[in-house]
């Protein structure tokens, strides 16, 4: 599965935790910025833009973003979303709130987290 096959959600969800996990801290890492850029390039950068104005409007309130999560059904949909997320905040420790939302997450949409060269 890629980018261009998510549902407009699966892509509202991904760009809206791109916002409230990698971009809370209002400094982008190296990493961060080339993840975000990928995603932007995929689906545009008006696109992009597009989601962040959804975003901030309609999911200002945390419980609003948790239902907006909690709609995401498609299993691959969700690994690929977490996976980016993860994969963007590697460089940094998260801690609060974007912590708190990604470990719910992995209980939300059972995600088996592993890393490369890790057995099961």
């Amino acid at each position: 599965m890629e980018l261009r096959d998510f549902s407009p959600i699966e892509m509202l969800a991904l760009v809206g935790l791109m916002e409230y996990v990698i971009m809370a801290d209002n400094f982008l890492t190296e990493d961060e910025e080339e993840q975000v850029g990928a995603i932007m390039q995929e689906i545009g950068t008006n696109r992009y833009e597009e989601l962040i104005d959804e975003f901030d409007t309609q999911y200002a309130e945390e419980s609003d973003f948790r239902s907006l999560l909690e709609s995401i059904k498609r299993q691959e949909a969700r690994e690929i979303i977490y996976g980016s997320i993860l994969n963007a905040s590697a460089a940094n420790t998260l801690m609060g709130r974007e912590s708190d939302l990604l470990d719910w997450l992995v209980n939300e949409w059972d995600i088996n987290i592993s890393f490369d060269g890790e057995s099961e």
